[in-house]
């Protein structure tokens, strides 16, 4: 599993979801711990229908490019070591994490679908570094819609698309198209848009 990836510049969250055996996910309480090498930050979260989720804050004071994250789970009074990785700290990049699941060493706890969003998701501007210099603006505005359109959908069919671009293998037209737009045709933009251009010529 590759490191998870908090940002210094922006806010983000981590989020998971936890099955509590003989325990009330009521009484639960979570939080999560960011060791570095000359300090430790502790973050509590919320826990709704088994859902964890945990504000991260901008980490812009940390000059460390690493650490260690410890997901805790207090249930009946009893403490869990319920999940950790290893860490990045970076400036904000386009970035996904994949979704993981993870059985905790404790029985009663199993940690699934880890996953960290950045909250201020944007659309890529058109000045962007993922075109190429030769990209039309006729190119530009397509991704920006296109990421658009992805961002209305609920989260449900999010995670439905994912899980197809997980799959996802261009044609050799569409794949074409999107070199002449994107530097990098493996990122998460170029995927969906080529889904998207794939899905609308071939069905």
């Amino acid at each position: 599993m590759s490191n998870i990836v908090f940002y210094r510049d922006t806010a983000d969250t981590f989020e998971c979801d936890v099955n509590i055996k003989g325990a009330s996910t009521s009484e639960t309480k979570s939080r999560l711990v960011l060791e570095f090498s000359d300090r430790t930050l502790l973050f509590t979260g919320q826990i709704i229908d088994g859902h964890i989720s945990i504000n991260i804050p901008k980490l812009s004071e940390i000059s460390d490019e690493q650490g260690t994250a410890t997901l805790e789970v207090i249930a009946d009074q009893t403490y869990f070591e319920a999940w950790t990785s290893s860490f990045e700290l970076k400036n904000k990049k386009s970035i996904e994490i994949a979704e993981v699941k993870i059985n905790a060493n404790v029985s009663r706890v199993v940690v699934e679908n880890v996953s960290k969003n950045v909250v201020e998701e944007e659309a890529p501007k058109t000045d962007g570094t993922i075109y190429r210099e030769s990209c039309s603006k006729k190119n530009r505005k397509f991704v920006v819609e296109s990421f658009g359109r992805f961002k209305a959908l609920d989260k449900s069919e999010r995670k439905e698309v994912k899980n197809t671009l997980k799959e996802f293998t261009a044609k050799a037209p569409v794949k074409k198209w999107a070199e002449t737009i994107f530097n990098d045709v493996d990122t998460p933009y170029a995927k969906y848009c080529m889904y998207e251009v794939q899905k609308g010529l071939f069905g």
